[in-house]
């Protein structure tokens, strides 16, 4: 039973809303985001005038729309939905030509384009027939989406407008990243953007891209340099490692002051080739053989035995002394090497090499009482075991320790190391005359920081690989290259510490930089001059230590 029927029969009966929703002809506008009522004579959908206790539904209601259509209005305007951004649709269209919502017993007829009977729709029906197009059944359209990607088929109601296609690109890519905001438009829920804000976000968007790009071609221009400088190192060391393997070690006593080989040693010793080069530099002249550190060993661990309790110790009461002092460094020595390269996590307790660093220098201690271990022994000998073996490290580890430097050092000859410590003051007067004078101001001697510097042969102050570096050229020419490379790490930090008190100072050199690289720090110690007037370095100690004794 249609509205007007039910309405002539009883004309007092009053009109339900939802007869009054059934009766409108309303249609959603996205340009104003408003309900609007649409003139009798564009309805092409109803086909007769309906009334209502003698009036013209249309017109009765035609007082009532802008509240509803404002409530209908707002809700809309909150809403994710673009449906209506480029056509002009019913509010109540779903895809029929003409809409039919019944609630209660009093109801307008509308036919579907088709001609087919209109079905009844309960009130659940009001509210999901499209009243807010994203939550449609056949709703195909693409959202607006600010971080994903959300495909669709194109319908012709996408969710963006034809400008937004041609500012943002295609929309079946949704936005991308949060420039996405700048450079398409506003959604429709939101305020439209003006000409001028529009033209803004534009070429705000246009630097945004511009300056990704240009950012992106430096850092491959970068990365195609670093490579290009990576392949041509790997090359000229695979090339240095032939020529060391095949041409210069077979041949060492003859090769080894050839003018060729002096300069690949200064430019560095491949990896590879290292623990056999310094086996060769680092001459035996004590004569330490293999079974001498197995015999030394075996001491040492009687030693640890003795010292934990144990009733087979083979000490002499006239011993006894000498058994304390070497107890005192057994201790020492295992607490030193829990501090050996620490990073690296392999010399500590139950690392693999643990083992190996306590026996030998529990082996040195047996070796030479008289010395013992001293603090900063563990360096040298962790620097040693990781580029040969046990027994090979102990030769050298005995012989270097030897060498009048580091035997002055160890041993603590005062005077001796008086002498050293003159000679390179006065080479650091010649050179930088104002960092000497400076660092005497502050009362930071050399003895502050150039015996540690001696004493683990800058393993401890710098990386390990360029104190590898360090480790080579010293091999070469002697105790001097270390007193050598103080000055060079002196004048490459000369602009820092010309700025810092004793504090910072003594900090600055106990760790140097890690930035610090093996190009930059030989090309300083290149340029230091070892001689002052015609009086070289080995000349120098000569008469400090003559003065000294």
């Amino acid at each position: 039973v249609s509205c007007s029927d039910n309405c002539h029969k009883n004309p007092n009966t009053p009109v339900p809303l939802d007869n009054a929703l059934h009766s409108l002809p309303l249609a959603y506008s996205p340009v104003t985001k408003q309900i609007h009522l649409i003139c009798q004579n564009d309805l092409k959908s109803v086909k007769s005038d309906r009334k209502c206790n003698g009036v013209s539904l249309l017109n009765r209601v035609g007082t009532e729309v802008s509240s509803f259509s404002s409530t209908v209005s707002s809700l809309s305007d909150i809403s994710p939905s673009t449906n209506g951004d480029s056509t002009l649709g019913s509010l109540f269209d779903n895809g029929d030509s003409c809409s039919l919502i019944s609630i209660g017993n009093c109801s307008s007829l509308s036919e579907d384009s088709n001609g087919t009977k209109p079905k009844r729709k309960g009130i659940s029906a009001f509210f999901s027939r499209g009243v807010f197009g994203w939550k449609g059944k056949n709703d195909t359209s693409e959202g607006w989406s600010l971080f994903s990607k959300n495909s669709g088929t194109d319908n012709g109601s996408s969710g963006l407008s034809e400008e937004r296609h041609s500012a943002g690109g295609d929309s079946s890519h949704g936005v991308l990243g949060s420039t996405g905001l700048i450079q398409l438009e506003r959604p429709a829920w939101l305020p439209a953007k003006s000409k001028q804000e529009q033209l803004a976000h534009s070429n705000q968007h246009n630097r945004i891209i511009s300056s990704a790009r240009k950012r992106e071609l430096k850092e491959a221009k970068q990365r195609k340099k670093l490579l290009q400088n990576q392949l041509k190192a790997e090359d000229e060391l695979a090339n240095a490692t032939k020529i060391w393997i095949q041409e210069i070690l077979p041949k060492w006593h003859q090769m080894k002051n050839n003018k060729r080989t002096q300069e690949l040693w200064w430019q560095g010793v491949p990896p590879c080739v290292r623990g056999k080069l310094w086996r060769l530099a680092l001459t035996n002249d004590l004569n330490v053989t293999h079974d001498l550190y197995d015999i030394c060993v075996s001491r040492a661990v009687e030693r640890l035995k003795s010292a934990a309790g144990s009733t087979d110790s083979i000490d002499e009461p006239s011993k006894d002394r000498d058994a304390a002092d070497r107890e005192a460094s057994m201790e020492l020595i295992q607490l030193d090497i829990s501090r050996t390269f620490p990073h690296l996590c392999i010399f500590q307790k139950k690392g693999p090499y643990y083992d190996m660093l306590h026996s030998l220098l529990a082996a040195y201690v047996c070796y030479r009482p008289d010395v013992g271990y001293v603090q900063g022994m563990s360096f040298i000998a962790a620097v040693l075991i990781l580029n040969m073996d046990a027994p090979d490290a102990f030769v050298c580890f005995a012989n270097l320790l030897n060498r009048p430097c580091h035997r002055a050092f160890y041993s603590l000859d005062q005077p001796l190391m008086e002498a050293y410590y003159a000679t390179y003051k006065a080479l650091l007067r010649e050179n930088l005359p104002k960092l000497c004078e400076h660092l005497d101001s502050c009362r930071l001697t050399p003895d502050l920081y150039l015996l540690d510097w001696v004493y683990t042969i800058y393993a401890k102050a710098m990386s390990l690989d360029l104190a590898s570096r360090i480790w080579d050229v010293f091999l070469r020419d002697g105790d001097e290259f270390l007193f050598r490379t103080a000055i060079g790490v002196l004048k490459l930090s000369q602009d820092q510490l010309l700025g810092m008190d004793f504090l910072t100072g003594s900090q600055y050199l106990t760790k140097l930089p890690e930035y610090l690289t093996a190009t930059q720090l030989f090309k300083s110690v290149a340029s230091v001059k070892m001689n002052i007037g015609k009086a070289d370095f080995s000349q120098l100690l000569a008469t400090y230590t003559q003065m000294m004794t």
